[in-house]
């Protein structure tokens, strides 16, 4: 198991996406398993919308289930998709391993926007900001997007990258962003953290 679980307090339950697939589900109070959905290999972690889950694959797909395991819809991204997805809003934000992240209707799945792209792929949890959604990529830099439309509003290296190192090995890409108030901060693999403005 690479990604960490989604814990559940209504229904009680542990979510664990193991890595070659399935995702299960267990019981938090006797550790019985409740169900298991059938999917290709699982790098991150889903993520809970009201009454859904959300989860990409490296099957290409990404699933909304429901808290009883069975299926609501599937998007066909075309590429594994192995970004850990952020929904807000009636929005399913998503990266795949192409570069591309992916603005999906929670309810029905359908696409509102697809950014095009970075050069590398997107393996992180987006961070909503107000009307922009920002995620880092493996070509080294950090985005900030449009939610309304998925247009680039700027990009940026990340610390380690800007400093003349590999950007495909210092990208800020293993975790994602944090907002806090008018700051976003991101991690690089170059052990370090920096903040960014909002512009």
């Amino acid at each position: 198991v690479k990604a960490g679980p989604l814990v559940l307090n209504d229904p009680p339950l542990v979510l664990v996406p193991e890595t070659p697939g399935p995702l299960r589900a267990i019981d938090r109070n006797t550790t019985a398993q409740r169900w298991e959905f059938p999917a290709g290999p699982l790098l991150s972690s889903p993520a809970l919308d009201h009454d859904g889950i959300v989860f990409g694959s490296g099957d290409g797909l990404v699933y909304r289930i429901g808290l009883d395991g069975k299926l609501v819809w599937t998007y066909d991204a075309k590429v594994p998709v192995f970004g850990s997805p952020v929904v807000a809003d009636g929005t399913v934000y998503i990266g795949d391993n192409s570069g591309r992240l992916h603005a999906l209707d929670a309810t029905n799945g359908k696409t509102r926007w697809v950014f095009e792209r970075a050069t590398q792929g997107i393996e992180c949890r987006p961070a909503v900001m107000g009307d922009r959604i920002l995620f880092g990529a493996w070509d080294g830099y950090l985005y900030c997007v449009s939610r309304k439309d998925g247009t680039l509003v700027w990009k940026s290296l990340s610390a380690k990258a800007a400093e003349g190192k590999a950007p495909q090995y210092y990208s800020p890409a293993d975790c994602g962003p944090v907002v806090l108030g008018d700051r976003i901060f991101v991690c690089d693999r170059g052990y370090m953290l920096a903040s960014f403005s909002a512009d």
